[in-house]
C-alpha cells in the first residue's frame, strides 16, 4: 500500500535531464507490474482469505492496469505520440488512489479487529 504511495511521488521527482525520462518511467512500470503480478500469485498460493470482488480488484487489478498504463505512456512518451502525458497522469492517478484506498481499508481493519486480540 504505501509502496505505491511511494512509488507515485518518487515518479513526480525524476529530472528529465540526466536520463531520458521515457525510459525511466517505462523501466519503473516494468518494475512494478512484476511486483504486482508476483503478488497476485502469492495472493493465490497463500489461499488465507479469501477477498470478494471489489477487494481483488481494488488491491490488484488497479495497481497493475496502473502499471500497464504507465508503460504504455512511457512507450509513448519515447515516440513522442500525444497520448503519453494523459496516460502517465491516468496512471500515477490510479496507483495514488490505489494506496490511499489500501490505507484507508487497513485502517478500518485494525479499528475494527483490535478488541479481538
Amino acid at each position: 500500500m504505501t509502496t505505491r504511495f511511494a512509488a507515485s511521488t518518487r515518479r513526480s521527482t525524476i529530472r528529465s535531464e540526466r536520463m531520458p525520462v521515457g525510459i525511466i518511467l517505462g523501466l519503473c512500470g516494468l518494475a512494478g507490474l512484476v511486483n504486482q503480478v508476483y503478488v497476485i500469485l502469492k495472493q493465490f498460493k497463500m489461499n488465507i482469505a479469501t477477498l470478494d470482488w471489489l477487494d481483488w480488484a481494488l488491491f490488484s487489478a488497479v495497481p497493475a492496469l496502473g502499471y500497464a498504463s504507465l508503460i504504455a505512456g512511457a512507450a509513448g512518451l519515447i515516440a513522442e505520440k500525444s497520448f503519453a502525458p494523459y496516460a502517465i497522469a491516468g496512471a500515477i492517478t490510479l496507483l495514488l488512489f490505489a494506496g490511499i484506498f489500501g490505507a484507508w481499508d487497513l485502517t478500518l481493519w485494525i479499528a475494527r479487529n483490535r478488541d479481538k486480540t
